[in-house]
């Protein structure tokens, strides 16, 4: 069985803001340093993600990381 390759088309170093968004909007999050995560999603909502292993790749839509709540480092928006 063939198992799909997510793809993208660029990368942001992601910086996260309560208020400022990054570019975006971003289809997927890549996660260097483990930890919590909380992304406003492209509908707007925000969601918590807990535990994030490093080197995660949450493939997500999203335009904004939340600093309150997130605790990840090294993070990069794909788009």
């Amino acid at each position: 069985m063939l198992v799909p390759i997510f793809q993208g088309n660029g990368g942001v170093a992601i910086v996260p803001s309560d208020t400022v968004q990054a570019g975006g909007p971003f289809r997927a999050l890549y996660v260097g340093g483990a930890g919590h995560v909380t992304l406003v999603g492209l509908d707007g909502n925000v969601a918590l993600f807990s535990t994030v292993p490093a080197g995660t790749v949450l493939e997500v839509g999203f335009v904004r990381v939340n600093a309150t709540g997130t605790g990840a480092t090294l993070m990069t928006g794909i788009t």
